[in-house]
């Protein structure tokens, strides 16, 4: 849409220029020590190539991503940063395609550049960007199979299809969740059918067959699927039942869309009043921008990939089917108000007016992320990862020289099936936080512990505890359950008194030291 080179030359610069920014933000924290979830992709990929599919699937997940960290791994070693590696350029790359799909929408710069540095500034795309997970690559494919998908519906084309349904395909299998994208594309596609009565470039017979060949590909994990749907109750403990706006809040959607029309809309009154007091005509002789029809047209379908499988995982969660009404299940179209507030700034028609929206919007957008606060508060722009397991098992390292039995409660929402199932498999996963990147020496009388009544010893480890008379718990829990612990421990060692020796937090990661003697 743009006819002058200097114009694309232009927008490039200034595209760098926010997606340098936005690297600058991922990589602030990216040698942070791991948090619980990201040390299971540690654990995973520390394993051989061929247990791999094992311990993906114990925990859950696919093993699709865990062949690409391992990968990494093993040419660059393993760390924090390595660890991270694929995610931080998932996050940079989204960052830059962001800006380059919106100024392809809508034929301005401005608007690209305000997708663009929405997704650089924004908390969950941080966050996501550094965490040790599938969502950053998830969010990049299934844009990236987006803009294939929007060019099907006006230009019939074989490579797209490719896009398509090979992003489906990879999409599902980087987090089994990311597969309800579909259904936001083909919702938006049924209604357009309809709408243009079958004349679309997408015919009926393309989508079934790309549909298809993505449900037999996605067919081969429904063994595993079915083991996951029967642990379902397992989600109870951490996704609460939330009403169905609460999606809304989570991405912003009032922030990026509703707070840049207002702005903009602002901005044009202000002009209209201007114009008026100073005796010109009230409305804008600018022509509306060049691109404000195919924005009109895909803003719908952006609303309609995002929302549908919001609405489909919150029927889900409220009839206890399945609980993935969570933030980070849906965050696969997180990136759909980014680009709409872009698209919403050709309301805007004149250049200056729509250098002012964008600055007064990113501004807001950094003050509500709270980057700048968190900054001011301890140098860091966001603070999610609250578990220090690394300097916690530093310090236990330091502090224990003997092969006393160490209690572990990682807070793995599987655990709870120890008092079941204490097959070695799901010993090892549970003891994933101190066995990973993060190894307690020696690593002997290593024993885990249940999320839920942690405090509640079985009968063979009270039994050695007893017998050894002092232990060591390394704890994933947050400060106000301590105490509750504490008295779980005291009851299940009737006859003992259970003495604190020492008492370390790091973050949400404490380890206890405790001594036991004759009571009374």
């Amino acid at each position: 849409m743009y006819d002058r080179p200097e114009q694309q030359h232009r927008f490039n610069w200034g595209l760098l220029w926010i997606v340098g920014l936005g690297s600058l933000a991922r990589f602030w924290q990216a040698g942070e020590s791991l948090w619980l979830d990201e040390l299971h992709t540690s654990w995973v990929v520390s394993a051989g190539l061929a247990e791999i599919p094992a311990r993906a699937q114990i925990g859950n997940q696919s093993p699709l991503y865990f062949f690409l960290v391992r990968g990494v791994v093993s040419l660059l070693g393993e760390h924090e940063l390595t660890i991270r590696l694929p995610s931080l350029a998932a996050g940079i790359g989204l960052n830059y395609y962001s800006g380059v799909v919106t100024r392809r929408w809508s034929g301005s710069s401005a608007a690209g550049w305000l997708a663009a540095a929405l997704v650089a500034v924004d908390h969950n795309m941080i966050f996501f960007s550094q965490e040790a997970r599938p969502y950053a690559l998830v969010q990049l494919v299934a844009l990236w199979q987006f803009a294939a998908f929007w060019r099907l519906q006006t230009t019939p084309g074989r490579t797209d299809r490719l896009v398509v349904s090979g992003g489906w395909i990879v999409m599902f299998y980087l987090h089994y969740t990311a597969i309800l994208l579909v259904a936001g594309e083909v919702i938006w596609w049924a209604a357009i059918q309809v709408w243009q009565r079958g004349r679309g470039s997408y015919r009926p017979s393309h989508l079934l067959t790309d549909l298809g060949i993505t449900a037999i590909a996605c067919g081969i994990a429904l063994p595993h699927l079915a083991e996951i749907a029967a642990r379902r109750s397992m989600w109870e403990m951490f996704v609460l039942q939330k009403p169905a706006w609460a999606a809304w809040r989570w991405f912003h959607w009032n922030l990026y869309v509703i707070g840049t029309c207002t702005v903009c809309g602002g901005g044009l009154l202000m002009k209209r009043v201007w114009r008026w007091l100073h005796g010109s005509p009230a409305s804008d002789p600018s022509p509306p921008p060049a691109g404000m029809a195919d924005a009109i047209s895909i803003a719908p379908l952006l609303v309609c990939w995002w929302a549908s499988p919001a609405s489909i995982a919150w029927m889900l969660t409220a009839g206890d089917v399945a609980r993935i009404y969570f933030p980070r299940y849906l965050v696969g179209a997180a990136v759909a108000p980014m680009i709409c507030g872009g698209l919403c700034l050709l309301i805007c028609r004149s250049a200056p007016l729509r250098g002012i929206a964008l600055t007064t919007v990113l501004g807001l957008a950094i003050w509500s992320n709270g980057l700048w606060t968190q900054y001011q508060r301890d140098g860091r722009l966001i603070s999610d990862r609250r578990q220090d397991w690394r300097a916690a098992v530093a310090w236990l390292n330091n502090h224990r020289h003997d092969n006393s039995p160490v209690l572990v409660r990682s807070g793995l929402i599987e655990a709870d099936r120890l008092r079941n199932e204490p097959e070695s498999a799901l010993r090892g996963y549970c003891l994933l936080p101190v066995t990973s990147l993060y190894r307690i020496v020696p690593p002997e009388n290593l024993l885990p512990l249940p999320t839920t009544e942690s405090g509640r010893l079985s009968a063979p480890v009270a039994a050695l505890v007893r017998q050894q008379r002092h232990a060591w718990l390394v704890l994933s829990a947050r400060p106000a359950a301590h105490e509750t612990i504490r008295n779980n421990l005291r009851d299940s060692l009737p006859g003992m008194q259970v003495e604190m020796v020492r008492d370390a937090s790091f973050g949400h990661v404490a380890v206890w030291q405790v001594r036991l003697g004759d009571d009374g």
